[in-house]
């Protein structure tokens, strides 16, 4: 029984291997040969860094703790989404609803670094969304904690929403044309 255990474990840990090299793979990381079993994200940029990109490649996480912190991260958003659930018509909802997305944000930042986060939130297809999101996250909780205004609050989490939509939708391949042409028939009916 215990070399069966000890079998079916080696099988699971090789499933396990084989999945997170795939994932590496998708996530363009490579592992260092100097350093071993620490791997660090390569980016495919041959511009010269700037200084945070200079600063990312000194904190340089290994691909383990990359995967810790966009898992706690991600696990801690999912936990402020369902918690505002709860707050759904008192103030607490667009504060958590808020920090839910800081914290689906952080994440990422985990998986491909914050310089190449930001480059690709930055870059000209999606910077109106981008924008029209980070502000929408400001003004909504500045409506729930400043003003104190619930339905102006609500009405910045819905905007942050539509915003973080249309923002996904720009990578994947003619998602915002179809959306834009579905929508012009819903309102011309």
């Amino acid at each position: 029984k215990k070399k069966k255990n000890k079998q079916n474990t080696t099988q699971l840990e090789s499933l396990l291997s084989a999945a997170m090299e795939d994932v590496r793979n998708l996530l363009g990381w490579e592992e260092e040969t100097e350093e071993g079993d620490d791997l660090s994200f390569v980016s495919d940029d041959t511009e010269e860094l700037d200084c945070y990109a200079k600063l990312e490649e000194r904190i340089s996480l290994s691909y383990k703790h990359r995967v810790y912190g966009f898992v706690i991260c991600a696990a801690l958003g999912f936990a402020c989404s369902l918690i505002s659930i709860v707050f759904i018509l008192g103030v607490g909802f667009p504060i958590l609803y808020t920090m839910s997305n800081v914290f689906y944000l952080t994440a990422t930042f985990f998986l491909v670094g914050p310089v190449r986060q930001a480059k690709g939130m930055f870059k000209p297809v999606r910077l109106v969304a981008t924008i029209v999101y980070l502000i929408a996250m400001v003004l909504t909780l500045m409506a729930a904690l400043w003003l104190q205004a619930w339905l102006l609050a609500l009405l910045m989490a819905l905007i942050q929403t539509l915003a973080l939509i249309w923002y996904s939708l720009s990578y994947i391949p003619y998602a915002r044309t179809c959306v834009k042409n579905c929508v012009q028939g819903a309102v011309a009916v």
